[in-house]
């Protein structure tokens, strides 16, 4: 992991000041590239699984884009929900990697989902 992503990742989870959030930085490749985890979260979680599966994820849509006649597009986000949550998945650099967020549903998805834009630029700096 690069030290200079994961600090950043982690700057990111101060700015978000939420008392639960899991975010971590992914290649397309499934590749852990920085994680990082505050608060209530499971600590025993798989993140490295977490981001091969998340990675298959956007590769599949990416393809089904194509195959639907949008051959010029690809995936720029992606949301899952749960009962008690959101996972927010926001494309970095396409074809490159994606920053993946997870809180819960008390928490702003709104300003998470703004925070996750603000620090795009920065991210791909580093990468």
């Amino acid at each position: 992991m690069s030290e200079k992503l994961q600090n950043l990742l982690e700057d990111f989870i101060k700015e978000a000041k939420l008392e639960s959030v899991a975010a971590g930085i992914v290649d397309f490749d499934g590749k852990e590239l920085a994680y990082a985890i505050h608060g209530t979260f499971d600590r025993e979680f798989n993140s490295q699984r977490a981001a091969s599966v998340f990675a298959m994820v956007v590769n599949f849509m990416n393809k089904t884009l194509g195959g639907i006649h949008f051959e010029e597009d690809e995936v720029e986000e992606v949301l899952v929900t749960s009962r008690h949550g959101y996972f927010l998945l926001e494309v970095i650099k396409t074809e490159k990697c994606f920053q993946g967020v997870a809180i819960s549903k008390e928490e702003d998805f709104n300003r998470i989902r703004d925070l996750m834009k603000k620090y795009k630029p920065m991210f791909l700096e580093i990468l």
